[in-house]
């Protein structure tokens, strides 16, 4: 291989250091240090800054080199009978749209851009640049935004176009119990619970011994079992292991939901939840006299003291209420609708091949009779809101 070939002109890395920062930035997300470090074991020398400079190179580099295979790409993808265009774009607050297309046969990213917002518009152009690079696709996918779907209308006429199964049911989630979720963030938030939870179980971590998890499962499961509870009492440390324990435990709720974000995952309603699990613990544990020394009683008094503001909002009770009912009806929702068994381990990456899809249908109308014959809950807007979305 030339030097042309192996390095780029006027440079003083070659194309395969490139490479490697890239991958390493992008694909590993390693930060500017460990990458000038790992270099450094291959005797090549760079900068930190250097390697911010060569990312942004190999993300422009491939971008070019992107767009000179879309013929190529094109034909790839008429072997498999077209390509499936999925949409989907994200913003982080009042940033550009970060628009991405790819197919859903081979999952092959076709193209991505960043527009103003996700009106028809805007979204227009970047569209029939992806038909004239591809052709039309055989359908087209994507959430229920009115301006992607209105753009879809206009580029890809004749072409069907359906609904993304997961962005239905998340749409559908927020809607039902979007206010009650951000009325609970913000009490949980003016409270200061999470911090003054993170405080304690330092303090604790620092100054006693903490049980291991193995043990800390075998403390939750005896809190229920006066005998067995009091036979370890004994045990040096224990009460601060135990209420290490159930801070730790507490603390956990907030990550709750096998990594699913909301409405799949309820954070917020499962942390307060186990505070108000922990502070009845706690309360008990310390009538009870399990805590023996006076240090110990008034660590558990005061971490009650800390828990008690939470537990008395009356806001954050009545709101848990009518959430926790709104994510059982969520639930029917999902079992109706759902294309993977409970314990296929893929979740949203499943294909569907193992349940009929025929069957959906008929179990999403099923709940929607359900639900409408319940008249205590059409009441609420967010349930009439509910019904007119699946209608639509």
């Amino acid at each position: 291989m030339s030097l042309v070939e192996s390095v780029p002109p006027r440079c003083n890395n070659g194309y395969e250091v490139l490479v490697r920062v890239g991958e390493a930035f992008f694909l590993d997300s390693r930060d500017n240090e460990s990458i000038v470090e790992s270099l450094r074991e291959k005797n090549i020398t760079v900068s930190g800054s250097e390697v911010s400079y060569l990312a942004k190179k190999f993300i422009v580099y491939l971008a070019l080199l992107h767009k000179q295979v879309q013929q190529e790409t094109r034909s790839f993808l008429s072997i498999n009978g077209g390509y499936i265009l999925h949409l989907d774009g994200t913003c982080e607050g009042d940033s550009p749209h970060l628009i991405s297309v790819l197919d859903g046969i081979t999952e092959i990213v076709l193209d991505n851009t960043k527009v103003r917002s996700e009106n028809a518009d805007d979204l227009i152009a970047f569209l029939k640049g992806i038909k004239s690079a591809y052709g039309d696709p055989v359908a087209v996918v994507s959430d229920m935004g009115k301006g992607i779907l209105a753009a879809f209308r206009e580029v890809f006429k004749d072409v069907p176009a359906f609904i993304c199964h997961y962005h239905f049911l998340k749409a559908l989630g927020k809607e039902l119990f979007g206010e009650e979720r951000e009325i609970m963030r913000k009490r949980l938030s003016k409270h200061g619970i999470q911090g003054n939870i993170k405080k304690r179980i330092c303090y604790l971590e620092s100054n006693t011994a903490v049980a291991p998890m193995p043990f800390a499962e075998t403390l939750l499961g005896l809190i229920n079992d006066e005998q067995e509870l009091g036979a370890v009492c004994a045990t040096e440390d224990i009460s601060h292991m135990l209420i290490h324990t159930l801070l730790a435990w507490a603390l956990a709720g907030k990550h709750q939901g096998a990594g699913h974000r909301f409405p799949f995952g309820q954070s917020y309603l499962r942390f307060y939840q186990r505070i108000v699990t922990v502070g009845s613990l706690l309360d008990r544990l310390l009538k009870s006299g399990f805590c023996k020394t006076d240090s110990e009683k008034e660590l558990c008094k005061s971490i009650i003291n800390d828990l008690r503001p939470v537990i008395k909002d009356s806001m954050l009770k009545k709101t848990s209420v009518k959430m926790l009912e709104k994510v059982d009806v969520f639930a029917r929702l999902r079992s109706a609708m759902r294309i993977t068994l409970p314990d296929n381990k893929r979740g949203i990456n499943d294909d569907g091949e193992l349940c009929d899809m025929k069957t959906i249908q008929d179990e999403v109308t099923k709940f929607s009779m359900w639900l409408c014959t319940d008249t205590a809950r059409m009441k609420d807007e967010a349930y009439q809101k509910l019904i007119a979305q699946i209608d639509t």
